[in-house]
């Protein structure tokens, strides 16, 4: 039974310029009556559907607009 889910991230900045961030450490907490392997299962399911993690790994457009 899935009781709920936390993920923590924290990111290591770039030291030199274009400042960026370089790593994300992802941290996430299963909770719920699974083994590892289901567990492991769900957070690669999870990746996959992320929202944020496919932008991040895909090729996003940035526009810029600037008014007055």
């Amino acid at each position: 039974l899935f009781e709920g889910v936390r993920v923590d991230v924290s990111g290591e900045k770039s030291a030199d310029e274009p400042y960026r961030i370089i790593r994300f450490d992802i941290r996430m907490e299963i909770a719920g009556n699974f083994n590892a392997a289901e567990r492991l299962a769900l957070a690669h399911r999870a990746e996959d559907i992320c929202t944020v993690s496919n932008t991040l790994k895909g090729d996003a457009e940035f526009v810029l607009s600037i008014t007055s």
